[in-house]
């Protein structure tokens, strides 16, 4: 059910766009990567806590319940799916289509485009998750 993957979808497309791909020049891989791993421990935990929520009505027994089950348990296992969706698909259609863009924009102007993710640099994170920069950043290194 496509309702139940778009506020995920729509934040964690949200979040590369927030990281400023466009404005600042980061490049779309390096956007994908850092907006994936800000935004992966909250479409995982609000993913397990709705399928927790439906497992109840899931395990009923009554009569009454049997009415319903069927769509409990297309609408748990859509969030299951969803959370693929969500964290596989979207991104590499992103980079798909930043990808295209790309294409398209050396087409137009006849440079060469730097290729999707050669501009990748990564983050290094401190012991308690706290990013610490990008190396060219000029952040000195711990000591």
């Amino acid at each position: 059910h496509p309702v139940v993957d778009a506020p995920d979808a729509a934040v964690a497309v949200e979040q590369v766009e927030a990281l400023g791909v466009r404005e600042r020049g980061v490049g779309a891989m390096q956007a994908l990567v850092d907006a994936g791993v800000q935004r992966f421990r909250p479409i995982l935990l609000t993913t397990v806590t709705t399928f927790i929520g439906i497992l109840p009505m899931i395990a009923e027994r009554s009569t009454a319940a049997q009415f319903l089950k069927p769509m409990v348990i297309s609408l748990g296992f859509a969030v299951i799916f969803a959370l693929f969706l969500t964290l596989l698909m979207v991104p590499a259609l992103y980079a798909i289509g930043a990808d295209i863009g790309r294409f398209f924009k050396g087409l137009w102007t006849g440079e060469k485009q730097p290729r999707v993710g050669e501009s990748y640099i990564g983050h290094d994170s401190g012991p308690d998750g706290v990013d610490v920069g990008h190396p060219d950043e000029g952040t000195a290194p711990a000591e």
